[in-house]
């Protein structure tokens, strides 16, 4: 069988990231994934968020990297991945949420994030439809953004192709051992191997244990309506049935919303709920109080698969040429491409583009000592 540097297992966000950045620095890559095309994961679930607004220093620096490469994609690639610079809104309609996000700004400020505190009336000027009754402020990065999760995965797909990375579909990984890759096909030689199945299987594949568990999450997409605004707008205000809600307008004009369940749903049904669009229209009207008579024209269910602290795994295995990039907590499209740069540097160079101190908050040995705020 042909010997490659470097085999990718699994083709969504963080596989197909990873191929297109090693192809890149001009490796022979394959990529095995069992379903049938790329992106048929929880890739194809993602609405699109694309943010550096986080509360975890290790997470701002790679989406800071992930932004650049979005944001520059199509000028430099030709390919439209319908990226729309709107930024990321949090406004603050209670104490305890003006409290939250105004004590997170010294940690963004201190890991380079462009995020500053705006009066309600300068948020009523980024989001004119919003509610104004109650607005306190709030936060705004205006480089975050939106994007299309299935154009740039089919952009990724393409570039990568295009540089002769190999794609087998529908073969599925049975053992990684003494440097080869045995599937339901045969076995490959390969100098390194990347474990990128957001749901992760690595149990299955290594006999490894990774606390990775799947948190359940429905989104829903309207019908188009006049163009609004261009932010992504978060509400992390806890309810007795949700936690945070976010919500944007695309290019269409569509409003594409999403509910985190409050307690979270560990189930691996996908069947939408009855429930969630009760709970979901009433957090979305309470906040545009403009949007009663717009219809709804789908909705449907995709799994985070969360780490206990909010925070993804990104390490290679001791005494093995094995790296896991997993756990990306329903966040895989926005890091995607921060994570692929790192682990190409480090397969070709030995080491990553961010300092090893930052990169050692992704190791599979951390302590879950603290948890991601902003999840």
């Amino acid at each position: 069988m042909k010997n490659y540097d470097v085999i990718i297992i699994g083709a969504g966000s963080i596989g197909l990231a990873c191929a297109w950045a090693l192809s890149e620095k001009k490796l022979d890559v394959l990529v095995i994934e069992e379903k049938h095309s790329f992106g048929q994961g929880q890739n194809k679930a993602a609405i699109g968020g694309i943010r550096a607004t986080h509360s975890q220093p290790a997470k701002i620096a790679i989406c800071n990297q992930s932004i650049k490469v979005f944001s520059t994609w199509k000028e430099k690639y030709g390919d439209n991945i319908d990226w729309v610079k709107g930024g990321y809104l949090y406004p603050a309609y209670n104490d305890t949420v003006e409290s939250t996000l105004k004590n997170l700004l010294q940690i963004q400020h201190e890991n380079n994030l462009n995020i500053n505190w705006l009066k309600s009336d300068e948020i009523l000027k980024i989001v004119p439809t919003l509610k104004k009754e109650g607005l306190k402020g709030g936060t705004f990065s205006p480089d975050d953004g939106h994007l299309s999760p299935l154009l740039s995965a089919q952009a990724f797909y393409k570039q990568s192709k295009k540089a002769n990375v190999e794609f087998h579909f529908n073969e599925h990984v049975i053992n990684i051992e003494d440097g080869k890759v045995f599937t339901n096909r045969g076995f490959y030689d390969t100098d390194s191997v990347i474990i990128s199945t957001g749901m992760s299987k690595i149990k299955d594949i290594l006999n490894i244990d990774i606390p990775v568990t799947h948190e359940r999450h429905e989104a829903a997409i309207t019908e188009p309506t006049g163009k609004m605004f261009d932010a992504m707008v978060v509400d992390i205000n806890i309810s007795d049935e949700s936690s945070s809600f976010y919500f944007y307008q695309n290019k269409e004009g569509q409003i594409i919303f999403c509910l985190s369940p409050n307690p979270p749903s560990i189930d691996e049904n996908a069947n939408c709920t009855s429930s969630f669009l009760i709970n979901a229209s009433r957090r979305l009207l309470k906040l545009m109080p403009s949007l009663p008579s717009l219809k709804i024209r789908r909705t449907w269910c995709g799994f985070y698969p969360m780490t206990p602290d909010g925070v993804p795994f990104l390490d290679k295995l001791e005494d093995k040429k094995i790296y896991i990039a997993v756990g990306m907590c329903g966040q895989g499209l926005m890091l995607s491409p921060g994570m692929a740069l790192n682990i190409a540097e480090k397969i070709t160079n030995g080491r990553y583009i961010l300092d090893e101190e930052i990169m050692e908050s992704f190791s599979l040995c951390r302590v879950f000592s603290s948890s991601e705020i902003l999840k």
